[in-house]
């Protein structure tokens, strides 16, 4: 609300364009370590507010989502793709007894995390020009162009950086 007042912007005024400024407030102007994160957290407290706090303007705002969604959806790869990895994460999980696999089973956060990375290398292949129905089985996906393209994408979306650089 103090950017309402600094601004002269009455509360029943306030909209998209009003957050909008908002964060480029933020943004260019203040020593706020995540304006982003605050943005969306004051979307939900007006929301809520408009819900709770008796005279608030009855203006929703939308709370759009920040999470960062790039997979393409299994349902476009061809449904063998899906299905060999879901029987080689049968046989990390130790499941299949007739398995060539001899390792130790796999943790569910283990497998659950090997099918992600995969998605995404997929996912960042048919982004980097790979029709997806080219990808009928793991065989396919780990083909080096395949894998250099999903990786080339990843790294695109890191600003060209891996994620051990991004942290620092």
């Amino acid at each position: 609300m103090r950017f309402c007042s600094t601004t002269a912007c009455p509360p029943d005024t306030v909209n998209e364009r009003t957050f909008h400024q908002f964060a480029e407030a933020l943004e260019q102007e203040s020593l706020v370590s995540k304006p982003a994160e605050l943005v969306q957290q004051t979307r939900r407290f007006w929301n809520r507010a408009r819900l709770e706090v008796a005279g608030w303007p009855d203006i929703p705002i939308a709370v759009p989502s920040r999470k960062d969604t790039f997979a393409v959806p299994w349902t476009q790869f061809p449904p063998s793709l899906k299905h060999d990895l879901d029987r080689m994460l049968e046989a990390l999980a130790g499941r299949d007894l007739l398995s060539p696999y001899q390792g130790r089973p796999l943790r569910p956060l283990s497998l659950r995390n090997r099918a992600q990375v995969l998605h995404r290398l997929a996912s960042g292949a048919v982004h980097r020009g790979i029709p997806p129905e080219r990808l009928c089985s793991l065989t396919d996906l780990i083909q080096p162009d395949v894998v250099r393209e999903g990786l080339r994408y990843q790294l695109e979306r890191l600003g060209g950086q891996p994620m051990a650089r991004q942290r620092s």
